[in-house]
């Protein structure tokens, strides 16, 4: 897993934003911070809130990338 200032911000233990302010955060992520967010969020689902899963996983379909 990757890890470091940009992806940290996302997950469950970071409390400087709230969830959703996280998900409109995930949002603007390029499409290689997207992937290695996806990444760790499959590594670690307990680390993420729901709420960050599905903002990643929108940023994908809205750039035309699908995941299965």
């Amino acid at each position: 897993m990757k890890y470091g200032p940009k992806l940290n911000l996302f997950l469950v233990d970071n409390t400087e934003l709230t969830n959703e302010q996280k998900a409109e955060e995930v949002a603007k992520l390029e499409t290689d911070d997207l992937f290695d967010l996806m990444r760790n969020v499959e590594g670690a689902q307990d680390k993420y809130d729901r709420m960050v899963i599905k903002a990643v996983a929108g940023a994908l379909l809205a750039k035309n990338i699908f995941i299965f």
